[in-house]
């Protein structure tokens, strides 16, 4: 039981030191940046967090491109899903 106690503190004082070292906007950021991640045929990809990722940018992109963004992106996720070219990728470096 010990144990398992001075476990639970230990990474809740981990937890709360990582807690400390990132702003909520860059964990949202973080959390954005993950749907890209081509494994297992493309399965973490997520529009959403997608255009909210674009939206970080706004200097990037224009009201009309965010618009446009979100068929863009179905275009594509239907494209890699689709095309045995994808079916294998395992990070996104070999997009």
């Amino acid at each position: 039981y010990f144990q398992v106690e001075l476990f639970f503190q230990v990474i809740d004082q981990q937890l709360q030191e990582l807690n400390n070292r990132f702003i909520e906007a860059n964990i949202e950021l973080l959390l954005c940046v993950t749907c890209l991640n081509p494994r297992y045929s493309f399965s973490a990809f997520d529009w959403e967090k997608l255009i909210r990722f674009a939206q970080f940018y706004s200097s990037e992109f224009s009201p009309v491109e965010l618009l446009a963004l979100d068929n863009q992106l179905e275009n594509y996720f239907i494209d890699v899903c689709f095309d045995s070219a994808f079916s294998k990728l395992e990070v996104v470096i070999f997009l």
